[in-house]
């Protein structure tokens, strides 16, 4: 193999948008399990606390798009990138329900159905970052 500026360069690229993703899974990871332990606080600020880690969740959401069209662990494996866009959306379309669902007015009035929501959501989320860690070894 002819070893060039170029193919080390891709090379180069594709371990960044490989960090990039690890990373951004590891933030949104870590930021999914703020909410959690915001959750369990008693402060009265429980609600405004998990607004601003949404808000600080969705941009991660966000940004986890591009980084898995660059990985290159998801380009050279056509199959794995398909089941784990698919897994991915089918997070982000649950907490879409579940942010639409509940407003910081609404995670006020209806803690207990908000925890309920948060139960089952946070079992979804829990799967898919240990399945993703495991895909993309």
């Amino acid at each position: 193999m002819l070893v060039t500026t170029k193919t080390i360069w891709e090379y180069h690229l594709s371990g960044v948008a490989m960090a990039q993703l690890d990373t951004l899974l590891a933030d949104a990871e870590k930021t999914h399990k703020d909410m959690q332990a915001a959750l369990q606080s008693d402060a009265g600020k429980t609600a405004r606390d998990i607004v601003g880690l949404r808000t600080k969740f969705a941009t991660l959401m966000s940004e986890i798009i591009p980084a898995m069209k660059a990985d290159s662990r998801l380009m050279a494996n056509p199959d794995l990138a398909r089941d784990f866009e698919a897994r991915f959306l089918e997070i982000r379309q649950k907490l879409a329900q579940h942010q639409a669902k509940f407003r910081m007015a609404s995670i006020e009035t209806d803690m207990p159905g908000y925890r309920s929501s948060v139960d089952e959501i946070r079992r979804l989320q829990e799967g898919f970052y240990s399945w993703a860690r495991g895909a993309l070894r």
